[in-house]
């Protein structure tokens, strides 16, 4: 590795990923975390878009990495006009080299202890994140060595972080919060606690804090709810000083018990964090006072942090009084340098700030010039503060603080991760026998926000087998995208419904559930009747027979880790999410539960 490279680092959760993060800082190159759980085609694209060479991960995971040769590409062009998204584009074709970090110990060892000299830049890119994006391919962003520095001096100085505090990290490698959830401790002194868990799992992750004593922790709000939604395990989480949700909007009543609770109301502080990967991660926060904000029609996200600014703006970038509603645009220290190889798309959404002197470059010059150069172009756009259009709309409050209002476009947030329904559509529309597709939440108080997609396809495939055509679609899109952007749900049609200015009237597009499509078949033992009676009451299903399949009728992989904490609570049996996903009938999920084993309820907490 040298300085300017572009390193994978391909990893689940594991206790060496900060050695092989810190090294990759330490040669001066960037890193891009690859989720080991996404598919061989994604992974492919990433790596070859990206420019990737070498890849780092673990002898386990590298069985599973597509294999094939790179484009070397260095981060001094990303963005220009020639390089483009296309690996084809790139530069010169080299082998991608693959280090398994597990077995270097030998040549670690061999290795000097003497410092690395290597060429440090404040503007250079930190890491790199691919985001969902509206053409049909992630698209690559991220955040200098300067924006992340500026995050976590925030971080670590507003809300004290010291060597007393224990930070567990819930999300995965690929999530940008996660970057932050590593740095910080390592440079405030405090235990970064590593679980040994691959799959989200409420009930490991409870025991973790109650065992290590966790003090700290950031995830997305789907991910904390399932921790608290039992009060029984409300004494669990004691020693929590301080929770940050972010990525989604917060359901505040669903953790007003907990809040409300004496284990809770004087020891933990729950902070509502806002921000795009395009700006650090964080932008804006809030301290929630359950007592003011309960009664809120919306949630604030609050001020922004040190160094970054929030401007509500109207059509014509200008800006609007307290209480108007705009978009929301960031600008300051945490603005990142645009997409990979995407120039036009980074000229629509950052610009020059025009209330700051310093803004002297057009959008699309400073596309151009957007990732890291040489030292004396990065110190000349460093001097040019830009802006983000995020999207977002939000209006400022009488007391100085923003609110989030939702989206102006499609784009939707779910269980905290940020999705293009544009890019599952485009997926969607190029398999076999299908016209056309829309991709959207579908919102249930009961169940929570799951994806579906109306499918438009010719009359032969709605007279044949609908149910085994939906199930191909299901399958051929999931070897194309990450399990969180697979649609629950999918609807068959022969036309959308349109309005009368002739645009798909989303109003009228039928109810993605059927309940009387599937015969319902009773329990015919104790597991299955078990079984039905956990669905209802988490799906909010009344009638459910053994027939049925637990994600088309609502579920998703949060509400599975309940399902099966419910299972293990009731049976004693080591069962696992990855079961439910298997065999995801009452019928055959009861088959694995009666053959699992006793829980082992003596694992140790830590890798």
């Amino acid at each position: 590795m040298v300085t300017g490279d572009v390193v994978g680092l391909c990893y689940d959760r594991a206790l060496e990923l900060p050695e092989c993060i810190l090294g990759i800082l330490l040669a001066g190159a960037t890193y891009v975390p690859l989720d080991a759980s996404y598919p061989a085609e994604r992974l492919a694209y990433i790596m070859d878009n990206a420019g990737i060479t070498t890849v780092i991960t673990r002898s386990d995971i590298a069985e599973r990495l597509p294999k094939g040769a790179a484009n070397r590409a260095s981060i001094d062009s990303i963005a220009s006009k020639e390089s483009s998204s296309s690996s084809n584009n790139l530069s010169a074709e080299t082998h991608r080299n693959v280090v398994c970090f597990d077995n270097q110990e030998q040549r670690i060892r061999e290795f000097s202890t003497d410092p690395v000299q290597s060429e440090q830049d404040a503007n250079r890119l930190l890491y790199m994140i691919y985001t969902s994006g509206s053409t049909g391919r992630p698209k690559g962003t991220g955040a200098t060595h300067r924006a992340e520095s500026n995050l976590l001096n925030w971080y670590c100085r507003e809300f004290s972080m010291t060597d007393r505090d224990t930070v567990l990290l819930m999300s995965a490698i690929g999530f940008d919060l996660t970057q932050k959830n590593i740095f910080a401790p390592l440079i405030s002194g405090a235990t970064l606690v590593i679980p040994d868990v691959q799959e989200y799992d409420p009930v490991r992750f409870l025991s973790i804090i109650e065992s290590e004593q966790v003090s700290w922790i950031n995830c997305a709000p789907s991910a904390f709810y399932p921790l608290q939604d039992d009060s029984d395990d409300w004494r669990r989480l004691q020693s929590l000083k301080y929770l940050f949700l972010g990525g989604e909007p917060i359901n505040l009543q669903r953790l007003q018990g907990w809040l409300s609770s004496e284990k809770s109301i004087e020891s933990c502080g729950l902070i509502n964090s806002y921000g795009p990967t395009e700006c650090a991660d964080i932008a804006a926060w809030h301290r929630i006072d359950l007592a003011k904000d309960l009664a809120a029609v919306n949630l604030p996200i609050g001020r922004p942090n040190d160094n970054v600014k929030l401007y509500v703006l109207g059509q014509h970038q200008e800006l609007l009084p307290i209480g108007a509603i705009g978009e929301l645009y960031i600008g300051g220290d945490s603005v990142g340098p645009g997409y990979l190889g995407e120039t036009e798309m980074t000229a629509a959404a950052f610009f020059p700030n025009p209330f700051v002197d310093s803004a002297a470059e057009s959008a699309a010059e400073i596309a151009a010039k957007s990732l890291v150069r040489s030292n004396e172009e990065c110190n000349e756009t460093a001097k040019q503060e830009r802006m983000y259009k995020t999207g977002d709309l939000a209006r400022y409050r009488a007391d100085g603080k923003v609110e989030y209002l939702g989206r102006i476009d499609h784009q939707v947030k779910l269980r905290g991760f940020r999705i293009e329904t544009g890019e599952i559509q485009s997926v969607i529309n190029e398999q076999e026998n299908i016209t056309d597709s829309l991709v959207a939440v579908s919102k249930s108080e009961l169940t929570g926000d799951s994806l579906v997609a109306w499918v438009v396809v010719s009359q032969m495939i709605l007279d044949g087998d609908t149910v085994g055509f939906e199930n191909t679609i299901s399958r051929q899109i999931a070897k194309l995208l990450p399990s969180f952007m697979v649609p629950q749900n999918f609807v068959l049609l022969d036309k959308f419904p349109l309005t009368p200015n002739g645009k798909i009237d989303r109003k009228a597009l039928p109810k993605p559930i059927d309940e009387g499509s599937v015969e319902l078949v009773p329990a015919e033992n104790a597991t299955q009747a078990m079984l039905i009676d956990i669905w209802q009451s988490i799906l909010g299903v009344p009638a459910i027979g053994i027939k049925q399949d637990f994600f088309q009728l609502g579920g998703h992989s949060l509400l599975a880790t309940q399902v099966v904490a419910r299972v293990v609570k009731q049976t004693n049996k080591a069962v696992s999410v990855r079961m439910l996903f298997e065999s995801s009938t009452v019928e055959l999920f009861a088959e694995k539960i009666d053959s699992a084993g006793v829980e082992d309820t003596n694992r140790p907490c830590l890798l």
